[in-house]
């Protein structure tokens, strides 16, 4: 019951982590220790199931996958996200510099932990933690999209964010940001347009059952390797959530709204001379203290574990 109650809260935190655009879900999952374990029930979804199906029935499907794990977890997420997505959608728009400062703080001490984990690194695995820093980076920098919101092109762009989710430091609701889509996702989960809520769960599906092989192989075959360049994922990805960013040039979308499109990240006193709103550096401070402090009480937890 304990296990169950704590694998639940962890899928919360995943949750409300998919839902702020430079976070990733999948970050959450390796500090609390279920990132492998994530990885194998997913990728154990394959044609064999027919097979165990048939030799063991549902209970053995059901062993095999790792069910009630996954079942657990799913609630955890689907909760945080149909609870939260409103809250965190108000919290961005009123108080953005205090949520990109927490995250920011979670993200440096998932940095450390996660390196942590590489027992002798290497030339290499410094070469792979500066290459997963720039594919990152790249990503953080990249110009959004005005894309389509028809159905079917939410459904390729959940195929492609979670992939990103599955991969720390590669945050899934920052590729649907590119791709023009994060508004319309977060208002359906918000408000629950099922029609597109179906549509994005079915691409997620499609695109999870095609990428976690592919990532859980490479993870169990050359473990320090990749934790060095998803370390560099990290890194590269606090481009992204640096908390004082200035618009540099927008656009408008097909809603007519205007959005950025290129941001400077400046320091505090220039975000205030700028734009005349108040840096708030104390109560980021203690923001990015929280979200470092958050991570630490979760290694602790895991550990003791």
């Amino acid at each position: 019951m304990k296990d169950s109650v704590m694998i639940y809260l962890k899928g919360m935190l995943m949750g409300a982590a998919d839902v702020v655009p430079g976070v990733s879900g999948g970050t959450i999952a390796f500090i609390t220790g279920i990132y492998k374990r994530l990885l194998a029930a997913i990728a154990a979804f394959d044609l064999s199931l027919i097979t165990t199906f048939k030799s063991e029935g549902v209970v053995g499907v059901w062993r095999k996958v790792d069910g009630s794990f996954l079942a657990t977890l799913l609630a955890g997420i689907v909760t945080s996200m149909a609870l939260l997505a409103r809250v965190i959608h108000f919290a961005l728009e009123n108080h953005s510099l205090w949520i990109w400062s927490f995250f920011f703080g979670l993200v440096v001490a998932s940095v450390v932990h996660i390196w942590r984990q590489i027992e002798a690194p290497t030339i290499s695995s410094w070469l792979l933690l500066l290459v997963g820093s720039i594919i990152a980076y790249s990503i953080s920098i990249a110009t959004p999209v005005d894309a389509p919101t028809a159905n079917w092109f939410i459904f390729l762009a959940a195929s492609f964010a979670i992939c990103a989710t599955i991969l720390p430091g590669i945050s899934g609701s920052f590729i649907l940001l590119l791709l023009g889509v994060y508004p319309v996702v977060i208002e359906a989960i918000g408000y629950g347009d099922f029609v597109v809520i179906a549509h994005f769960v079915a691409g997620a599906i499609l695109g999870l059952l095609t990428f976690v092989k592919g990532v859980s192989y490479v993870f169990n075959r050359f473990e320090s390797q990749t934790l060095a360049v998803l370390t560099g994922f990290l890194i590269g990805s606090l481009n992204s959530l640096w908390p004082w960013k200035v618009t540099v040039e927008t656009m408008v979308n097909r809603k007519g709204e205007l959005v950025p499109i290129v941001q400077d990240r400046v320091m505090p006193s220039t975000y205030e001379s700028l734009t005349g709103i108040g840096g708030d550096a104390l109560i980021c401070i203690g923001m990015m203290i929280l979200g470092l402090t958050l991570v630490l009480i979760l290694e602790l937890s895991t550990t003791k574990e």
